[in-house]
């Protein structure tokens, strides 16, 4: 008797041996055909094989590689939301350059976006700063300068600095001519540097004491003008959506963490947090 159990504990551990060699086999076939139909760009036919094979290997890493390349394949979609939904590039595996390659060509549409971007706000601030619309020139960079570039900001400066030179306030005005640099190179570099010699010789009044530098202490509220947002705690928004209707002009400011400012006709109208 002692001898029978003997010999079927035996062969019971080399059937479940058998079953679970079988069953690592079943997925690592699925795996492979993941493989290919993720170099293939058949995403939903992939994604419906990981479902068969939860947690098995970097299965998890594969399906934020899929969610990534679906997203960005969408007309609209968010080149920064598509690199964030990327996995981190493992060392070595069997996806490795094909999620290396597919970041750097995200990285580069970002880095096109920000260039094109830039392009299009200088030629509008450099339009508006033709017309002496100094503020306006102002908001056509007030986006761009989220990705903090030089010459954006000197832009900005400026066009917040003569914009204050027209409502004859020169204390707020030098406030922003002293952030352009010395010696500034970029575009309207002649126009610019000689408008900054001139305003910083200018006597201030007395009586004026509030400068730029002040307002970066306030929090966003009601009522305040664009220009004052910017310069507020919250700063240059990540985007803006903008609708013009026959009534004016209504913007929505995007800021992280789900923060928005509405904007009509260049006044805060309302404020989400």
């Amino acid at each position: 008797m002692l001898r029978y159990l003997i010999i079927m504990s035996i062969a019971t551990l080399l059937v479940t041996g058998c079953a679970n060699n079988d069953e690592e086999n079943d997925k690592e076939q699925t795996y492979q055909e993941v493989i290919q139909l993720v170099k293939n760009k058949k995403w939903d036919e992939a994604i419906i094989k990981l479902d068969e094979i939860s947690d098995y290997k970097d299965t998890n890493r594969i399906q934020r590689y899929i969610k990534a390349r679906k997203e960005f394949e969408k007309e609209k979609h968010n080149d920064n939301d598509v690199l964030n939904m990327l996995p981190v590039i493992p060392q070595d595996g069997e996806l490795r350059e094909e999620m290396a390659s597919f970041k750097q060509e995200v990285e580069n549409a970002i880095t096109h976006a920000k260039e094109l971007n830039k392009s299009r706000r200088i030629m509008a601030a450099k339009d508006f700063i033709g017309k002496k619309d100094y503020k306006e020139a102002a908001r056509a960079v007030v986006v761009a300068r989220f990705y903090s570039d030089p010459e954006l900001d000197v832009l900005f400066n400026y066009g917040m600095g003569m914009g204050f030179i027209s409502d004859g306030d020169i204390e707020n005005a030098k406030s922003y001519f002293s952030s352009i640099p010395d010696k500034y190179s970029g575009v309207l570099a002649k126009q610019i540097n000689e408008a900054k010699i001139q305003v910083m010789k200018t006597p201030s009044p007395k009586k004026s004491t509030e400068t730029k530098q002040t307002a970066f202490s306030e929090d966003p509220k009601i009522g305040m003008a664009d220009y004052e947002v910017i310069n507020s705690t919250w700063g240059s928004p990540r985007d803006i959506n903008k609708t013009t209707t026959a009534n004016g002009v209504f913007e929505q400011w995007v800021y992280d963490d789900g923060k928005y400012i509405y904007i009509e006709n260049h006044y805060v109208v309302a404020i989400q947090e």
